[in-house]
């Protein structure tokens, strides 16, 4: 599996990652071992979590970040694994959508603290904030981050869904003080444009050119989640049922018009899942993908297709479809 050296780091990353929202929760913990165990076994070394992941409400406690850590110990592979974890998620209320923000201090020691005990390690190799909140001046937050650094809980950090102003805000005091800064940005990468609506929804921002630009110039590294955008077009393309949150998140007029081209490609024998990797492959930034599965064959799929070449011409046609739409 091919990796990359993670800008002002010491890591070498793998260029897909496993995320593991359902890990422990809506995947039992048995398939979860599986999954773990395959991925290793691939060549596969990042691991992305959150204190929020399959939380249990009353304990406070990250079935995900649990059965991860279960995982870690009882295989001794800690040393192999480069484990993200995220913290500062806002509460959610079922009805109302996001509460609000959780980035002071003791919130995010309280999670911080959490992720450790639940994943049975004493230090996070890439801890991320979940969520900004621009009331706080980005100096407490990355002042706190340092200081977590210093005393060796977490070795990098970075952010997810934050927006590029306040980015380069901290980017800029991290400069100034001689901090480390953000080495990473999680955020929605995958093919299918976001509803502009839901993104506000949701918090969830998605590359634009104007990150892609940014990465570009700056080195930092992408997370991408959602990079098979919750299996839309595959779905489409097979009759599958749609969930209600993604026919709003995807149901759009670029994203038809994206589908006829998916269509064509399938046609030909292109496998799609291959289609959605290279495309984050192919967005000439250093970039890890996120995908996450809830059986293992699914993850054998994935590993398939992440060999199966997909035509130059059709992921330019795809990239076209994909701006110039977003710049209108």
């Amino acid at each position: 599996m091919n990796t990359f050296r993670m800008k002002n780091t010491d890591l070498s990353v793998t260029a897909i990652g496993l995320g593991s929202t359902a890990t422990g929760s809506d995947v039992d913990g048995e398939t979860s071992f599986a999954i773990l165990d395959r991925w290793i076994e691939a060549g596969g070394n990042l691991i992305d979590t959150a204190h929020v992941y399959g939380l249990d409400r009353v304990s406070d406690v990250s079935r995900s970040e649990e059965t991860i850590g279960s995982w870690m110990k009882d295989r001794g592979v800690r040393d192999r694994i480069v484990l993200c974890t995220k913290g500062g998620h806002p509460d959610v209320d079922p009805k109302r959508g996001f509460g609000k923000p959780r980035l002071h201090k003791d919130e995010l020691e309280n999670d911080l603290s959490k992720s450790l005990r639940s994943l049975k390690t004493d230090h996070i190799d890439i801890y991320l904030l979940h969520r900004d909140d621009p009331a706080i001046p980005v100096s407490e937050i990355i002042d706190w981050l340092e200081a977590q650094k210093k005393e060796g809980k977490i070795r990098y950090y970075g952010c997810s869904n934050w927006t590029l102003p306040r980015i380069l805000e901290a980017e800029a005091y991290a400069k100034e003080t001689g901090a480390t800064g953000f080495v990473t940005n999680q955020i929605a990468g995958g093919l299918a444009k976001q509803d502009e609506a839901m993104t506000k929804y949701t918090d969830m921002l998605c590359l634009t050119p104007e990150f892609l630009d940014y990465h570009r110039k700056s080195g930092m590294s992408v997370m991408s989640y959602m990079s098979m955008n919750n299996g839309y077009f595959q779905k489409r393309i097979r009759g599958a049922e749609i969930s209600p949150f993604s026919a709003r998140m995807y149901g759009n007029e670029t994203n038809e018009k994206l589908l006829l081209k998916l269509r064509e490609m399938d046609e030909h024998g292109i496998n799609l899942t291959s289609v959605m990797v290279q495309y984050i492959m192919a967005y000439g930034i250093p970039v890890t993908a996120l995908f996450g599965f809830s059986r293992k064959d699914q993850l054998e799929e994935l590993l398939e297709a992440v060999r199966l070449p997909v035509p130059a011409e059709d992921l330019r046609e795809l990239y076209r479809i994909r701006w110039e739409e977003a710049a209108e």
